[in-house]
């Protein structure tokens, strides 16, 4: 009995399956014809969404002219930001040397003044030498006109 019950679940089971066996190929070449049919739509939409090769080459040229209109005035400001680098630049150079010359001017009044007091004191230590000899003198005159 085991004999004949194999060929009959092997018979029942083919006999089941055989619809699934005839329409495989059927699904899957839809399928394929549907994913084919999805690519084309992609792409056709992608092609809308990007436009004609003239509204692409439209855009990019709008693009090209309006990245061109930032470059100049980029420009434009590193000019001016270099002539600005210049003109401060002389203007340091300028107060450097001018403050080389208030600086020597200084010295040199600092020498001046220093060379005047020093002429000053032994102006006045001779001043002051003279005097006392004048009243040491007159100390005396007087000292000896009152013996």
């Amino acid at each position: 009995m085991a004999a004949t019950s194999t060929p009959d679940i092997t018979g029942a089971f083919v006999h089941a399956l055989w619809p699934f066996a005839l329409f495989l190929p059927v699904i899957l070449a839809l399928r394929l014809a549907l994913d084919r049919l999805e690519a084309r739509t992609r792409q056709r939409a992608r092609e809308r969404r990007q436009g004609t090769l003239e509204q692409r080459l439209e855009r990019a040229a709008l693009g090209m002219s309006t990245a061109r209109e930032l470059l100049d005035g980029v420009e434009a400001e590193l000019a001016a930001r270099q002539s600005a680098l210049v003109r401060l630049e002389a203007e340091t150079r300028d107060w450097e040397n001018l403050a080389r010359l208030k600086r020597e001017e200084a010295d040199a009044v600092g020498r001046l003044l220093r060379h005047e007091l020093s002429r000053g004191e032994t102006r006045a230590f001779w001043q002051g030498a003279l005097l006392n000899t004048a009243f040491f003198g007159l100390g005396v005159v007087v000292q000896w006109l009152l013996t």
